[in-house]
This record gives structure tokens, C-alpha cells and sequence, in this order.
């Protein structure tokens, strides 16, 4: 979630919900590597893939930002799924 989205939910300014923004991801380092790294290589493969391989495609021809937004959210929630359904998944 971007900053403008952040300070609406936090009903804080958009200057605010970036502090916290730059300030969470300078106290999870790691957590900024994944993300980024996450965008590069989507970026060059045109997809992203969850922990047991399932593949989303994405088109970053249209809207660089959603598909930068699909990219990491797709990697998080789908490998939680792949966790906790790993039946569905193999059964499919």
C-alpha cells in the first residue's frame, strides 16, 4: 500500500503515512530487499510465482504501478494459500 492509501486508512498525512512507510522499511530490511527483488524479476519474466510454483502472469504494459502492486501481493497471499490449502493446490 502506497503512502496516499496509508494516510486514509490511518487518517494521517500523506507525509506521515510515508515516514512510517520509509521508517518500517528501514526497520525491515529484508522485507524492502524481497519487495524489491520481487519487482525486478517479475518485470523480466512477465510473471511471478508462489512457493509451490503456482504462475501469475502479469502485464506491466498497462499500469506499471498495479502490476508492481499484483506482483508482490500475488507472491504473499498465494504462497499463503499454497501453506495453508497445499491439498487444494495438489489436488487441482
Amino acid at each position: 500500500m502506497g503512502a496516499p492509501m496509508l494516510a486514509g486508512k490511518l487518517k494521517v498525512n500523506v507525509g506521515q503515512a510515508k515516514k512510517f512507510i520509509d521508517q518500517f522499511l528501514g526497520s525491515f530490511p529484508a522485507v524492502h530487499s524481497f519487495l524489491k527483488r520481487t519487482v525486478v524479476e517479475a518485470k523480466k519474466s512477465k510473471e511471478v510465482r508462489t512457493l509451490l510454483q503456482r504462475r501469475r502472469a502479469l502485464d506491466f504494459h498497462a499500469d506499471t504501478g498495479r502490476a508492481e502492486r499484483q506482483a508482490v501481493n500475488s507472491v504473499i497471499q498465494g504462497t499463503a494459500a499454497d501453506i495453508v490449502c497445499p491439498v487444494t493446490f495438489l489436488t487441482h
